[in-house]
């Protein structure tokens, strides 16, 4: 399957993402260390509290694009804080 044009992988969490005891998957961190080397950013959207969001990522929270409070909320940590309406500005090559 051709990925090239992928730039941005999104996920919700509860349900989709995490498992039955709200954990990822070790596997998670091998197919995101995957998308990071062929320029894939990734997004974890979700109801949840962005603090709530950030501590399920241990080590890579600088790396991912954070929805949070069901899109209200949106953090890049390598950029700044900001509102939904202005996200995609910061996705290079997504607007």
């Amino acid at each position: 399957m051709d990925f090239s044009s992928v730039r941005l992988v999104a996920s919700d969490m509860d349900g989709t993402l995490l498992n039955t005891k709200h954990e990822l998957s070790p596997d998670f961190f091998t197919i995101f260390n995957r998308m990071r080397s062929k320029d894939i950013l990734f997004s974890a959207a979700s109801g949840r509290q962005y603090q709530n969001l950030y501590n399920c990522f241990p080590g890579i929270q600088d790396e991912i694009i954070f929805i949070a409070e069901n899109g209200s909320y949106v953090m890049c940590i390598r950029e700044k804080s900001f509102t939904s309406s202005q996200w995609i500005g910061i996705l290079p090559g997504i607007s």
